[in-house]
């Protein structure tokens, strides 16, 4: 009997530490997927979008920003250019060794898009059904990747096209209106001719064309122009703008670039866009 007990006792006392243990022991990592590639973002120069059903897109890095080269010649918008190398880190969930002539299956023969990093170039091919991932070929190898980026790929060029208004920092000290033109006189603006505009007022508008962007970009120009204006900033030539309206919205179209800006009502107020549309109705 106190055999018994004491062969109990040891034995409960062996599935507690055996409980203790399990308890205390913590759950294996999962290990992360590895990168698509080793490639540095920062050692890329050159960017080309190539796509099935539309006209490729060339971006460069001169001077420590991005320019769209073609199809037209206009700043790149940093976030989306940002986004786009990111495909270099992305997680690779999977690599497949896949023949050459299998790649069919996979939309791989003849990709919808292609993008080269340089010389270094990754084709898109189909969705896989179970994860709804990405088939991309890079340097003979197949891999699955997150579908985050093909829709991004696929779109007008202008998606791609920096939304602010004026590129560089130079500060507007001429804006030229067609009813009106705002110039600053040694820091103090003024209106000429004179319609009853405030200092304060003209010096803000200045402001706002400094930080001005649009809501969407694109490309080419569509619509004739119901008047023009010139900023000019003392850096460079001035920059021209074509004013467009359609509808409610304004749109200020860029000749030399072949592009046109989306504005939303309250920056056409903000820079007295829409009085100038207004004025012409």
């Amino acid at each position: 009997m106190r055999r018994r007990l004491l062969a109990n006792v040891v034995l409960a006392v062996a599935v507690a530490v055996l409980a203790a243990g399990l308890l205390l022991t913590p759950e294996p990592v999962p290990e992360a997927p590895p990168p698509l590639t080793d490639i540095a973002p920062d050692s890329i120069h050159r960017i080309r979008i190539e796509r099935a059903n539309d006209v490729p897109m060339n971006f460069e890095r001169r001077d420590m920003r991005w320019v769209m080269s073609a199809p037209v010649s206009a700043p790149a918008y940093p976030a989306r250019i940002e986004s786009v190398l990111g495909l270099l880190y992305e997680p690779s969930h999977a690599r497949l060794s896949i023949p050459a002539g299998e790649r069919a299956r996979f939309m791989l023969d003849a990709p919808p898009v292609s993008l080269y990093f340089d010389e270094h170039r990754f084709d898109f091919g189909d969705i896989e059904p179970l994860e709804a991932r990405r088939y991309v070929l890079y340097s003979g190898q197949v891999h699955l990747i997150a579908d985050t980026l093909v829709f991004q790929l696929t779109q007008n060029a202008g998606f791609f096209i920096d939304p602010k208004l004026l590129a560089g920092d130079a500060p507007p000290q001429r804006i030229v209106y067609p009813q009106f033109t705002l110039a600053d006189d040694n820091g103090s603006w003024r209106q000429e001719p004179d319609a009853g505009l405030a200092a304060d007022r003209a010096k803000d508008v200045s402001l706002n064309w400094e930080t001005a962007r649009a809501i969407t970009v694109q490309t080419p120009i569509e619509g004739t122009a119901t008047g023009h204006i010139r900023i000019e900033s003392g850096a460079g030539d001035p920059v021209e703008f074509d004013i467009l309206s359609k509808d409610d919205n304004v749109i200020l179209g860029r000749a030399d670039l072949n592009v046109q800006y989306h504005l939303d009502a309250y920056t056409a107020e903000q820079l007295l866009l829409k009085q100038q549309v207004e004025s012409k109705k």
